[in-house]
């Protein structure tokens, strides 16, 4: 159990974050790319990325942290995080988020820009 904290953790926040997208109607592909590539690419905007992804970083740490606290005080069970349990969650969102970056990326360069543009 003490493993499956963050992975459910991770799991929450990543079905969470689908429906906000879906509920509002903005592409998530394009928020990841406009919060967390473009940064990346241009020299002038590191100071961005800091600024976007510290809130990010201070929620998903609070929710991870009060889930398994909740499921501790209604379940009985005891709940130990560790130093590994954050490393392991850490891990298992950076995989999961290189996946989801990186799939469609591949998948769209693959394709003929010109037979993209031409339809909508």
């Amino acid at each position: 159990m003490l493993y499956l904290t963050p992975v459910l953790a991770v799991l929450a926040t990543a079905v969470v974050g689908a429906i906000v997208f879906s509920l509002i109607g903005y592409d998530g592909v394009g928020a990841v790319r406009e919060i967390f590539l473009t940064p990346l690419t241009n020299a002038y905007k590191w100071q961005d990325l800091g600024v976007k992804a510290a809130p990010l970083i201070i929620i998903g740490v609070g929710l991870g942290y009060g889930i398994s606290r909740a499921v501790a005080a209604f379940s009985g069970w005891s709940t130990i995080i560790t130093a590994a349990s954050v490393g392991l969650s850490f891990g298992v969102s950076s995989v999961i988020g290189l996946v989801f970056g990186i799939y469609p990326a591949v998948q769209a360069s693959n394709l003929d820009p010109i037979e993209c543009l031409r339809y909508e």
